[in-house]
C-alpha cells in the first residue's frame, strides 16, 4: 500500500500545475432549458450538465451558453414573461478569459474551482489533461490514467510515467496506444 501511495505521489509531482477545465466542469439547470442545437433536448430543473468544456456568447443576441463535451450547448439565460432569467449555473468552475471567436460566437475558457472539486477528481483531471497534451485521444488518456491511478506498477503505468517525464520514445509508444493500456471496466 505504501508503495502504491508513493507511486501515485510521484505521478502527481510529475504533472504539476493547476487542473484545466475539461470533463471536470459541471453545471446545473436552474429551470427547464432546451439545447440550442435541438429544442426537443431539454434539461429539467435541477438536472446536471457534465463535461462542460466551454462558455460562449452569441454575438447577435448577447446570450451566453455552456457547452458539454460531445453534447449540446444550453443557454445560461432564458426569457420568461419578458424577463431574462438564469437558466444554467456552473457548479465547480468559473469563467476565465476569452480564448477565441468566430463570426457567431465569442469563446471563453473555464477554470476549475479547486475547493469545489474532490482530490480524486482533480488527480484524474490532471492526469487526463497531461496525457492529452502528449497527443493521446480522450478515451486513450482515460485508459492510461486508470492504470496510473489504480495499477501504478503495471506496464502501462510505467510507460506513461516515462512519457510524462519527457521520454520521447515512451511518448511515441504511448501514442500508438499499446494493447496493454486498454483498461477493462
Amino acid at each position: 500500500m505504501k508503495r502504491s501511495i508513493a507511486l501515485l505521489a510521484l505521478v502527481l509531482v510529475c504533472l504539476g500545475g493547476p487542473a484545466r477545465a475539461g470533463d471536470i466542469c459541471k453545471a446545473v439547470a436552474e429551470r427547464e432549458v432546451a439545447a440550442i442545437e435541438d429544442a426537443d433536448t431539454t434539461l429539467q430543473t435541477g438536472e446536471a450538465l457534465t463535461a462542460v468544456t466551454q462558455y460562449r456568447i452569441e454575438k447577435a443576441t448577447g446570450i451566453p451558453s455552456l457547452c458539454s463535451h460531445g453534447g449540446y450547448c444550453y443557454p445560461t439565460q432564458v426569457d420568461v414573461g419578458g424577463l431574462r432569467l438564469e437558466a444554467m449555473r456552473l457548479l465547480n468552475c468559473s469563467i476565465r478569459g476569452r480564448t477565441d471567436g468566430d463570426d457567431e460566437y465569442l469563446y471563453y475558457g473555464l477554470k476549475p474551482v479547486r475547493a469545489a472539486v474532490s482530490q480524486p477528481e482533480q488527480n484524474y483531471d490532471d492526469l487526463t489533461n497531461q496525457l492529452s497534451e502528449l497527443g493521446l485521444c480522450s478515451s486513450c488518456s482515460d485508459n492510461v490514467a486508470q492504470y496510473l491511478l489504480r495499477k501504478p506498477a503495471s506496464k502501462c503505468a510505467q510507460l506513461a510515467r516515462s512519457a510524462l517525464n519527457g521520454n520521447n520514445a515512451a511518448i511515441n509508444k504511448l501514442n500508438q496506444f499499446p494493447d496493454y493500456c486498454t483498461w477493462n471496466y
